[in-house]
């Protein structure tokens, strides 16, 4: 299985496609200059020509309207924040995300 998370940001859009065991097979950052969802949709197409993806899920300050439109899971920002923290740095208390249009410091509990 082969996974996509794309982040609509307020500057960039963000997008990422891992294989079933977390290894990232792809990335791309691109700066949308006010066409987020163009960009967005772009960037989309280009990782599903190259990929066999079982999910897609959706975060960032334009997912709300964003995610509909492409049929993919809406995971609000913080939660995917704290998700991707606890995976890429277990044991670790917090951690701080710096974009275009907010900073964001989360802290993590202990499940």
């Amino acid at each position: 299985m082969q996974y996509i998370g794309i982040d609509i940001g307020s500057i960039s859009v963000n997008l990422i496609v891992t294989a079933d065991d977390g290894t990232i097979l792809s990335s791309q950052y691109v700066r949308h200059k006010g066409k987020a969802f163009e960009v967005g949709k772009n960037c989309l197409r280009q990782a599903l020509r190259q990929y066999d993806v079982d999910f897609i899920a959706a975060t960032g300050t334009g997912t709300t309207a964003f995610a509909p439109l492409i049929g993919a899971s809406s995971v609000n920002e913080i939660v995917a924040l704290g998700r991707g923290f606890g995976r890429l740095y277990p044991g670790r208390r917090s951690g701080i995300a710096i974009g275009g249009g907010a900073a964001k410091r989360v802290v993590l509990e202990s499940a």
